[in-house]
């Protein structure tokens, strides 16, 4: 049995500052899960009994039941499972649920979540009873991701109308970034359309066919307190460049739950990024520790079947670092206006590398990540002046003619260059 007010719904009322999640009622409903959030609810015993507490598969929902699939990542924890119980006895019970903050080309987690708890009694005469659970992961009005071109050891970043809430004094940090560790990989196209991992596949499929020569494999150890795993494709060099026929490669990311050292593609995704155009990307934040693996899979949807095409395939894992030569500044926000956010650092990166990171942003030095986080990209480009010669020496004396390119600025504010070269 559970009791609520008509006083309690109506100050639950969402439009008047109330939040219904908090009502006493046998569902649990929360679009605000940031990426936890949990429901407390009181149940009083009208019979003596021992219930325990099961929990059904979280499905994504969809209208169309065939577009629905069991969601990986995401955790549900009953406290208590299971209790006892007199009759007029009351207990309560906490439920918390974690959503993992998985990003692609085309989605992250945002997406609506179905489950149900059943509290099944012990004795056989006593009916089950049944809690639906929908809930969503909402990481607020922060963009999904920034990412810049460096072309300095020392530079500036400039993210500009950035939606905060209100806040008087909000700050930034920018967690330590790490130069992706790039492995060229050479993968024929596929000799058939078997794809890695499927929606809701049904179909009898050959293991063999699953993980052939048209992917290429690699597992990944993230360990605990990670801020962000990233897969990403960064270049392709293809036969058929300048045609249609090119490869894109699709990313997946999964875990090995079972801890079996076995891929399964089917029972352990976690994210699918299979853009046709654009370079593929998986991206984790807040990865959970333990092992992950990675599948690049070069499908045949151009017919050209065995086609050997190569891919660059950036991995890196943050670690909770904050970086000391990265600082953050963040202005005040009414919660109307957006604003602008400034990255500012001084740290050696190597030419042509690129460098992944996570800003946290928060409403104090206290809270410095509540308001949410943003996966930042740095790519090392050209330096802002290149210095050439025709020579490569020179006598005493001699003239020998320099050249300089400097690139166009287009940070948004204004920038002072100093230049030296000196001739040994």
């Amino acid at each position: 049995m559970m009791d609520e007010t008509a006083d309690n719904f109506l100050a639950a009322d969402p439009y008047n500052g109330g939040t219904p999640h908090k009502l006493n009622v046998p569902s649990l409903v929360n679009f605000s899960c940031a990426p936890q959030c949990q429901w407390i609810r009181t149940i009083t015993a009208t019979e003596d009994g021992t219930w325990s507490v099961t929990q059904d598969d979280v499905v994504n929902w969809n209208p169309d039941s065939r577009s629905q699939t069991a969601q990986n990542g995401v955790n549900i924890e009953v406290i208590p499972s299971t209790f006892s119980l007199k009759k007029g006895e009351s207990q309560t019970i906490i439920v918390k649920s974690s959503i993992m903050d998985t990003q692609d080309w085309f989605s992250n987690s945002e997406v609506e979540l179905h489950s149900a708890l059943t509290f099944k009694a012990e004795h056989a005469d006593t009916p089950d009873a049944r809690w639906p659970i929908v809930f969503k992961y909402d990481r607020g009005e922060l963009p999904s991701s920034l990412q810049t071109t460096a072309h300095s050891e020392q530079g500036t970043y400039v993210a500009k109308n950035i939606a905060l809430p209100k806040v008087d004094a909000p700050i930034g940090q920018v967690y330590k970034p790490v130069k992706a560790d790039v492995e060229t990989v050479s993968i024929p196209k596929d000799d058939e359309r078997i794809f890695p991992w499927a929606l809701n596949r049904t179909d009898e499929v050959d293991e063999n066919d699953i993980l052939d020569e048209a992917t290429f494999t690699k597992f990944i150890t993230v360990p605990a307190n990670s801020k962000r795993l990233n897969v990403e494709i960064t270049g392709v060099a293809s036969p058929l460049d300048g045609t249609l026929g090119k490869g894109n490669a699709i990313v997946y990311i999964g875990k090995d739950y079972n801890g079996d050292g076995v891929v399964q593609p089917q029972d352990e995704i976690l994210c699918v990024s299979n853009h046709i155009m654009y370079n593929n990307f998986c991206n984790i934040n807040n990865p959970e520790e333990g092992e992950y693996w990675a599948v690049i899979y070069n499908p045949n949807d151009s017919g050209h079947i065995g086609v050997e095409e190569s891919f660059d395939v950036a991995i890196a894992i943050v670690k909770d670092e904050i970086a000391d030569n990265f600082d953050v500044s963040v202005p005040a926000s009414d919660g109307s206006q957006p604003v602008d956010m400034t990255v500012n650092w001084d740290m050696e990166m190597e030419k042509d590398s690129v460098y992944y990171s996570l800003i946290d942003v928060g409403t104090s030095a206290v809270n410095p990540g509540n308001i949410g986080s943003i996966p930042f990209k740095i790519t090392r480009g050209k330096n802002v002046v290149e210095f050439g010669s025709p020579q490569t020496g020179a006598k005493v004396g001699d003239k020998v003619p320099l050249t300089f390119a400097v690139l166009a600025n287009n940070t948004g504010i204004d920038q002072g260059k100093s230049m030296k070269n000196h001739l040994l």
